[in-house]
C-alpha cells in the first residue's frame, strides 16, 4: 500500500508503498477523519451447525463511499484520515518454534481485562507501524477488543525472523502466522485475558487469513482458545490476476511517465467534496504500479541471498567487487510479480514439499476456492472497481456466493481498501469481533 502520510490535514512528503494494503480513502466519503468506532447495539451472531457467524453487512450503517473511480480510491486509501494514536505495548517474542531471531509484536489491550484478541494480518509490504495498521488497530481497540499486530508476513523484515522459506506463498505464511499466534498465547500478558480469537486481513493479509481458515477447517491448526471470525477486506480475487494487471500496469503505463512525476501523487489529497479524479486513468495505473514494485525488489534481492536461488547471479559481473551490491538491487528491481513467483517462489516450494504444479500454487491465492473451503465464520468483502482484480472474477464470485451477505459482502465502488476508513468499514470490523 502507498503509504501517505497525513498530519493535521497536510500531507508530509513521505511515501510508503504496503502493498496489500495499496493506497486508499475514508473522509472524503462520509467517514470521520478522526477514528472513533461507534458503539452499536446488534443481537449476537446466529450460529449454524455450531459454528458462529459474523454479523451481517452492517446492519444500520449505510455504506457511503461516494468516488466512483477504483483507481483514485486506490490512490487517495491513507490520504484524508489522521493517523490516530494507539497505547500499545511492544514485546520480543523469543524462542518461537523454528524462527532464527526474536519478532517484534505490538500489543494494545481493551478496556476490560477479558476480551477477544485480534491479530492483524497486514498488506504486501506493510509494517506494523504504517497507517492504515494503526487506523486497524485503534478500531479494534476502541471498540474493545485486545488487538495484536507485527510487519507483513511478506516483508523481509518478518522473513528475515522466520526464515521460512521463500516469502510469496501464502499458505506457508498461514502456518507461520499460527506459530506466532500460539506462542503469544503463552505470554503472561495475555494469560486469562483471551476470551477468543479473531483474524482480520486486509489485502494479501486477507489471503493469508483465508489459508489460515482453510488450515483451521481441515484441523491442520488449532489454538488453546476458540476462534470465532475471519474478516478480510480487499484479498485480490485471483492473486494470479492481480500480478498480471499490475505487471501490465507497469509494462504498460508506466514509461510514459518520469519517476518525478509518479512521486507527485502520494501528495495529493482530495479536497472535501471532491469525488472525480483529476488524473488521467494511466497515470493512475503506472503510479499504482511504480509503487508497487518499488517494494518488491528488496523482497526479490533478500530471498535469493537468503536462500541461494542463484537466479540474479546471471545480471552481475563476478570482476566488479566494488559495484556488486549495486548489480544485484538492479537485477532485482527487474523481476516483475510473475516473474518472482514463477522464478523463485513457485520453484522453491515445489522442492520443499509444496504445490506440484503452478496451477496448484496459484490456488492458495484464489478467493473463490479458498472461501468455499473456509469455516462459515469467514467473511469477504470486495468492491466492483478493485484495479487489481478483473471484474468478470468479481462477477464469478459474486454469482457463487450470491445471497450470503455473511460470507461475501461486495460493494461497487471502494477501489482496492479505498473505504477502509468510513463508518461502515469501522463499524462491520467492530461488530465482527466484539
Amino acid at each position: 500500500m502507498l503509504r501517505l502520510p497525513y498530519r493535521l490535514g497536510r500531507i508530509r512528503p513521505k511515501i510508503h508503498f504496503a502493498a496489500a494494503a495499496v493506497f486508499g480513502l475514508a473522509s472524503a466519503l462520509g467517514a470521520a477523519s478522526e477514528v472513533k468506532p461507534e458503539p452499536q447495539t446488534q443481537p449476537p451472531p446466529a450460529k449454524e451447525e455450531g459454528r458462529p457467524h459474523p454479523a451481517a453487512a452492517c446492519d444500520g450503517v449505510p455504506y457511503d463511499y461516494r468516488i466512483t473511480d477504483g483507481l483514485y480510491a486506490t490512490l487517495t486509501a491513507e490520504s484524508c484520515f489522521k493517523k490516530p494514536d494507539v497505547d500499545e505495548d511492544k514485546i520480543d517474542l523469543k524462542q518461537i518454534p523454528g524462527f532464527r531471531k526474536d519478532l517484534e509484536v505490538r500489543l494494545s489491550f481493551a478496556s476490560k481485562k477479558e476480551a477477544p484478541l485480534v491479530v492483524l494480518l497486514l498488506g504486501l509490504s506493510m509494517a506494523g507501524d504504517d497507517d492504515m495498521a494503526r487506523l486497524w488497530q485503534h478500531t479494534l481497540s476502541e471498540g474493545g477488543c485486545h488487538v495484536a499486530t507485527f510487519d507483513s508476513v511478506f516483508r523481509a523484515s518478518f522473513a528475515k525472523n522466520s526464515h521460512h522459506g521463500v516469502t510469496g506463498y501464502p499458505e506457508a505464511e498461514a502456518q507461520q502466522v499460527a506459530i506466532v499466534v500460539k506462542a503469544l498465547l503463552a505470554r503472561p500478558e495475555l494469560k486469562g485475558r483471551v476470551q477468543k480469537l479473531g483474524f482480520f486481513g486486509g489485502s494479501y493479509g486477507g489471503i493469508v487469513g483465508l489459508n489460515l481458515g482453510r488450515l483451521l477447517e481441515q484441523g491442520k491448526v488449532a489454538f488453546d482458545v476458540p476462534v470465532e471470525r475471519i474478516l478480510c477486506y480487499s484479498p485480490p480475487v485471483s492473486l494470479e490476476t492481480a500480478a498480471k494487471r499490475l505487471d501490465r500496469f507497469y509494462k504498460e503505463d508506466r514509461p510514459k511517465y518520469q519517476a518525478d512525476k509518479l512521486m507527485e501523487l502520494p501528495m495529493h489529497s482530495p479536497d472535501p467534496g471532491e469525488y472525480e479524479s483529476p488524473f488521467e486513468a494511466d497515470l493512475m495505473r503506472a503510479g499504482i504500479a511504480y509503487h508497487f514494485r518499488d517494494k518488491l525488489y528488496p523482497v526479490v534481492k533478500w530471498n535469493n541471498e537468503a536462500y541461494e536461488l542463484k537466479q540474479l547471479e546471471r545480471f552481475v559481473d563476478p570482476r566488479d567487487d566494488l559495484g556488486r551490491s549495486f548489480q544485484f538491487e538492479q537485477a532485482a528491481r527487474l523481476y516483475d510479480f510473475r516473474d518472482f513467483t514463477e522464478k523463485m517462489v513457485f520453484p522453491y516450494w515445489q522442492s520443499h514439499g509444496g504445490p506440484k504444479t503452478l496451477p496448484d500454487f496459484w490456488a492458495s491465492g484464489s478467493v473463490p476456492q479458498l472461501l468455499r473451503e473456509n469455516p462459515l465464520y469467514t467473511q469477504v468483502v470486495l468492491t466492483r472497481d478493485d484495479p487489481l482484480n478483473d471484474p468478470a472474477e468479481v462477477k464469478a464470485i459474486e454469482e457463487r456466493f450470491a445471497g450470503q451477505p455473511c460470507r461475501l459482502v461486495v460493494h461497487e465502488h471502494g477501489g482496492h481498501l479505498g473505504y477502509v476508513a468510513t463508518r461502515w468499514a469501522r463499524h462491520t470490523m467492530v461488530e465482527a469481533f466484539k
